[in-house]
């Protein structure tokens, strides 16, 4: 896949298309694949996830979302993800459902991005583990899974990682084709939306801008009228937005995930920004969750 993927469906809108790219891998390789934005990076506009309900949650599959509980999203949800941020390597998952899932953290220029989780196998023998959704159906699925043999394994995980490292290569560039290469402005906007809003300095922008970082500093003044300080405030409440739109995650989770570790810190910006506390914006706005 290249980057011409975007353009030779764009009839479909961004969002489609990636889930139409997902969709033909899936049918390929014939296994399923959840992909979990965990930073709210898959964003057209605030509160639109640029990745479609369907390849956004486990709970969209049988196995996993029979009795998804918090001990489901925190396993998969905050553990594999915060895995998958500190290495690029892939890795076996195996859930506490007695459930095997391949993960592929995706990092592009030294940033985590997302991760892909494939497949669903059954998992090495492990006591019986008691919850809610297992039925004999459910126990009828899982004995006819298969399990994952260290072939298999090793194949989809190198196939599975030039897939995304591809298709964020795609999104970038579709990204780009937005941000005229001659507008400073789009590019501290692009270079925002996909750097990680806890982890994002003055100095990160000015390495990619190739300028000082006091140049820096005086170009966003320039061109914003605010300082850099806040539009990356900006930025995590706008990612706070869609987090708390489309998925259940709790607050504590979504302000770190948006790089503030005080819950009571993000409470007083997000209020600050929208007017709104983030428990209000969540009744008003929520739609069906995802991203666990």
């Amino acid at each position: 896949m290249t980057s011409n993927y975007f353009y030779l469906h764009a009839d479909r809108g961004p969002e489609a298309t990636l889930d139409h790219a997902i969709t033909v891998l899936e049918k390929a390789l014939h296994i399923s694949i959840t992909m979990h934005d965990p930073y709210g990076k898959l964003m057209l506009l605030p509160n639109k996830p640029l990745l479609s309900r369907r390849h956004a949650s486990h709970r969209n599959k049988y196995l996993c979302g029979a009795g998804f509980c918090d001990k489901c999203r925190e396993f998969c949800g905050v553990k594999t993800n915060q895995r998958a941020a500190e290495s690029t390597a892939p890795f076996i998952n195996e859930c506490w459902k007695g459930l095997a899932e391949i993960v592929i953290p995706i990092h592009h220029d030294g940033t985590h991005l997302a991760t892909l989780f494939a497949g669903t196998w059954r998992a090495r023998p492990r006591p019986y583990v008691r919850f809610r959704g297992r039925t004999i159906a459910w126990e009828q699925r899982w004995a006819n899974l298969s399990g994952l043999a260290d072939d298999q394994a090793d194949k989809l995980m190198v196939l599975l990682s030039v897939f995304g490292r591809g298709l964020f290569s795609d999104i970038d560039a579709w990204i780009k084709a937005g941000c005229p290469a001659a507008s400073r402005a789009q590019e501290i906007r692009r270079f925002l939306r996909m750097s990680n809003p806890g982890a994002s300095h003055i100095r990160d922008l000015a390495g990619h801008l190739h300028i000082s970082p006091s140049r820096t500093s005086h170009l966003v003044s320039e061109l914003f009228g605010v300082s850099f300080q806040d539009m990356l405030q900006r930025e995590r409440v706008n990612r706070a937005c869609l987090l708390l739109a489309n998925t259940d995650l709790p607050i504590k989770e979504i302000a770190f995930r948006t790089g503030l570790e005080s819950q009571y810190y993000f409470s007083r910006l997000f209020k600050k920004v929208t007017g709104h506390t983030p428990t209000d914006y969540r009744r008003t706005k929520a739609d069906p969750p995802g991203n666990g």
